[in-house]
């Protein structure tokens, strides 16, 4: 598979550093998936070939969001595989922790009480958020936290446009009713 756009130096050593520091926790995503080592470095390694060309959209220096983004990839790699084996799909269980709260700066409040009325109703968005089944969940995320536009969300996931923008839809709609069981909204 070859890269549409050229590789510079940087974007090797990029690659080469995300390769070096993420590659075990994709593994364990994809091998979770998938039951099979082969199949697990297999999806590793086609999560890599297909973010080449959207290097210079990751920010190394947010390990979370750098993290996030590289393990819904290959998570939706690993499902393609799977289901390519005409095997039934088991539930995933996996929540992705968006945050680190220690890491996250918060803007400056004018009073302690508007600080706590933020963070508690941020931690009431991302529990909605990690509520949502996966499938739209990952989209939400691909293109409200990384802002992907719908087209390249469909190529990453490899899911048509129709299907990303009814996902999207549908993700929103889901998030909204949550919020406003919570009285946020």
């Amino acid at each position: 598979m070859e890269s549409k756009s050229r590789i510079t130096e940087e974007n090797v050593e990029l690659l080469k550093k995300l390769y070096n520091q993420y590659k075990d926790i994709m593994y364990v995503e994809a091998r979770r998936i998938l039951n099979d080592h082969s199949l697990a470095e297999d999806a590793v390694h086609q999560a890599f070939m297909k973010i080449i060309d959207k290097l210079e959209r990751i920010k190394d220096e947010d390990v979370n969001i750098t993290s996030g983004f590289l393990i819904i990839v290959v998570r939706n790699i690993a499902i393609d595989m799977y289901n390519t084996r005409k095997k039934s799909c088991t539930k995933l269980e996996y929540i992705e922790n968006i945050y680190n709260e220690r890491n996250e700066n918060f803007p400056m409040y004018k009073t302690p009480c508007e600080e706590v009325i933020h963070k508690e109703s941020r931690t009431k968005l991302l529990k909605a958020i990690e509520g949502l089944p996966t499938k739209y969940r990952d989209v939400l995320i691909l293109e409200k936290l990384y802002k992907y536009p719908q087209k390249e969300i469909a190529e990453l996931l490899n899911i048509s446009l129709d299907a990303v923008k009814k996902r999207a839809e549908r993700a929103k709609k889901m998030l909204m009713e949550e919020l406003r069981k919570e009285e946020i909204v």
